[in-house]
């Protein structure tokens, strides 16, 4: 089930922070993605490394159509 955020008005008026997860800011149907942060503040951002690089990660299996594509692009 997906959530509703019900306080958007809240967060764009600035009476409020907003309070999220990395998986709200760092993906690439992110809610926020034209919202014009101004500031971020991470808690326990020193777990978020790995879920981060998952998001920028591509990973291809040697039998995906790409992998030869992909891998010839890094051969010398």
């Amino acid at each position: 089930m997906r959530s509703q955020w019900t306080n958007a008005s809240v967060y764009d008026t600035s009476v409020a922070p907003c309070v999220t997860n990395y998986a709200a800011v760092f993906n690439g149907k992110s809610i926020f993605r034209d919202g014009g942060i101004r500031g971020i503040v991470f808690d326990d951002a020193y777990v978020a490394g790995n879920f981060i690089r998952g998001q920028f990660t591509i990973r291809l299996s040697q039998g995906d159509p790409a992998f030869n594509e992909v891998a010839d692009l890094y051969r010398i």
